[in-house]
């Protein structure tokens, strides 16, 4: 279980009500959630102890509060580089704290923030059923990310925005054996069978791609087979060769970990992707999900290939 905490200014309650709901939201996730009043927090100190912070305001004047800027001067002095952040604020006219909160707490404070970007809400959303579900989910985005995956049983955090079933696969750009850029939308029109594994020079992924070559010639050509890992170009092209593996495209991550953030599989203490597979239909909507929860095993075959039965 992690700790979380849910620091706020409210002037007329909205902002203290969305600090509620996320908290909740952690508390849904299976973690603990620690609500106070930035005022109540009074030295860097009052600020350790916890795995990720959520700070929220109402904007002023197109700003966030002044008590609000006071304390993002002490969580400075906290040291909080490196820890897993979110930033909230509710508004009337216009909603600048969320915002400008959340870039505070990754330029300046150097936070590894929530891939969802700030979650700001107009004040008669707030207490809506809109505006709860939202807060909740945004608490609960923070909480799910840290265990979800395990490394030989130690807990790992997944970054980058976590896709459902029913979404569309994200556009990224990738680099091929050749050095040459392949957009994952050129496969429009195919079933895809997307696995983004560690590394190819594993004995785990180096089973998982060789089991999806054998598969590919079941399928059928109109089944694309793509495997993405942080290998580097040549190191994926060379292993290809070695393998014999022919019928599925090898692509990298390496240049910007585009695909490692768009599709929520980027591992943040190992630098790799974790090992994961996405069915993708002819129009490029998301048909089935595997994240593997333990990094060191393999994924579920038959799953994915009864998943891809159903759209060929």
């Amino acid at each position: 279980m992690k700790k979380f905490l849910v620091a706020y200014v409210s002037t007329t309650g909205y902002t203290r009500k969305m600090a509620e709901n996320i908290a909740e939201g952690i508390r849904q996730s299976g973690n603990e959630a620690v609500v106070k009043k930035v005022l109540e927090l009074k030295d860097p100190e009052t600020l350790k102890g916890y795995d990720g912070y959520f700070f929220g305001s109402p904007t002023f004047y197109r700003n966030m509060t002044a008590d609000m800027q006071n304390f993002l001067v002490l969580a400075r002095k906290a040291d909080l580089n490196g820890k897993m952040g979110g930033a909230f604020g509710s508004y009337l006219h216009s909603g600048e704290a969320g915002k400008l909160i959340f870039d505070t707490m990754e330029f300046v404070l150097k936070m590894d923030m929530l891939k969802l970007g700030a979650l700001d809400l107009k004040e008669p959303v707030v207490p809506a059923e809109e505006g709860i579900t939202a807060c909740r989910n945004y608490g609960k985005a923070m909480g799910e990310r840290f265990g979800k995956i395990t490394m030989k049983g130690n807990p790992l955090t997944l970054e980058g925005r976590e896709l459902n079933i029913g979404d569309m696969a994200p556009e990224v750009v990738l680099v091929n054996n050749d050095l040459e850029p392949v957009s994952l939308s050129s496969y429009r029109g195919k079933v895809c069978i997307i696995s983004s594994v560690p590394s190819l020079d594993t004995p785990v992924c180096d089973m998982e791609t060789r089991r999806f070559n054998e598969e590919a010639g079941a399928l059928g050509d109109d089944v694309a087979i793509i495997t993405v890992s942080m290998d580097l170009p040549f190191a994926q092209k060379r292993w290809c060769g070695a393998a014999g593996v022919e019928k599925v495209v090898t692509l990298s991550d390496y240049a910007d970990r585009s695909f490692g953030n768009a599709y929520g599989v980027w591992i943040k203490e190992l630098k790799l992707l974790a090992r994961s597979v996405f069915v993708v239909d002819r129009e490029g909507v998301i048909q089935y999900i595997q994240l593997v929860n333990e990094v060191s095993e393999e994924p579920n075959y038959q799953e994915i290939l009864d998943a891809v039965g159903k759209l060929v």
